[in-house]
């Protein structure tokens, strides 16, 4: 399922997949991990560099029940 969100993230330009997950579902993080998503800690911030002209970067808040994660979807195709 992963891949194949990342396959329409890809046709349509996008540079980023993010989500989010509950902190009490520990067993996620290596699920994802293994799937080459970057996991963040519980609360931590998604922080984003936007690119010129604006040149700055975006915060995306996690309550600390939370743990946001992230993947380019130009990875190759996963198992």
């Amino acid at each position: 399922m992963l891949e194949h969100a990342a396959q329409d993230y890809r046709n349509r330009g996008y540079r980023l997949m993010s989500g989010s997950f509950y902190a009490h579902f520990p067993h996620l993080e290596r699920y994802y991990q293994r799937l080459g998503v970057t996991v963040l800690d519980p609360g931590q911030p998604l922080l984003l560099r936007v690119p010129q002209p604006v040149r700055s970067v975006l915060a995306y808040p996690a309550e600390p029940t939370m743990r946001q994660m992230w993947r380019p979807p130009s990875r190759q195709p996963l198992a």
